[in-house]
């Protein structure tokens, strides 16, 4: 069976910008923003660096000592949330 492979991007209306020690996310248009954790700054930045999310949670569970299982699960409600709140968006292809 042949799956489509999904991407991850960032939305055009979101800016972002490390302020006193902390990732803050932006929405232009609304002005909504949001602070992020270290761990959700990894996240983060494997986005912006168009990483595997996969090697992200690796990195996750080896720096915090955490299991890989319980990470990817709230790897991917993070990333739900992100997508929810049109954040992040889903696309067929990688054109980010």
């Amino acid at each position: 069976m042949n799956e489509k492979k999904v991407f991850l991007r960032i939305s055009k209306d979101v800016l972002w910008h490390r302020i006193h020690g902390k990732m803050i996310l932006i929405k232009k248009e609304s002005g909504d923003h949001y602070a992020l954790n270290e761990v959700g700054e990894m996240t983060w930045n494997a986005l912006v660096e168009k990483k595997e999310i996969q090697d992200s949670v690796d990195n996750i569970a080896r720096k915090f000592s955490i299991h890989r299982d319980k990470i990817a699960m709230d790897t991917d409600r993070f990333l739900s949330n992100l997508v929810d709140e049109k954040i992040i968006e889903m696309t067929a292809k990688d054109d980010a």
